[in-house]
């Protein structure tokens, strides 16, 4: 189980570098309800760290995400982390400034996280 969970993060994780780099121009997106009750509808039925993944997939593959600043990355994760928090997907999440990465807690005490700017090769 711990194996697949590092395996789902390291792909969140690939996911996220991939779209960063591959970003275009400026845009913004705004994650309403109405993102996440469309998100929800598409989904099926998953287990919950699959249904907390794939509504943060969503969100990282839209065009919108990948062209933002990373501020606005930041305050895009941020949203839909305290929407999640709120809809008790997640017990706790926090962000790192320095590693440009959002951690959260799954209900089964589990650990994700979210990076929002590509990793530096030059830094350990």
């Amino acid at each position: 189980m711990i194996n697949k969970i590092v395996s789902i993060v390291i792909v969140i994780i690939l996911i996220l570098v991939l779209s960063i780099t591959l970003c275009g121009c400026f845009n913004t997106i705004n994650i309403t309800e109405e993102h996440l009750t469309s998100i929800d509808s598409e989904l099926g039925e998953y287990d919950e760290i699959e249904y907390i993944d794939s509504k943060i997939k969503f969100i990282t593959e839209t065009d919108e995400y990948k062209s933002a600043e990373i501020d606005e990355r930041k305050a895009i994760i941020n949203q839909l982390l305290i929407q999640l928090k709120k809809d008790k997907r997640i017990r706790n999440f926090s962000y790192n400034k320095d590693n440009f990465l959002f951690s959260f807690e799954y209900l089964d005490g589990s650990l994700g996280g979210v990076m929002i700017k590509e990793f530096d090769t030059l830094m350990d």
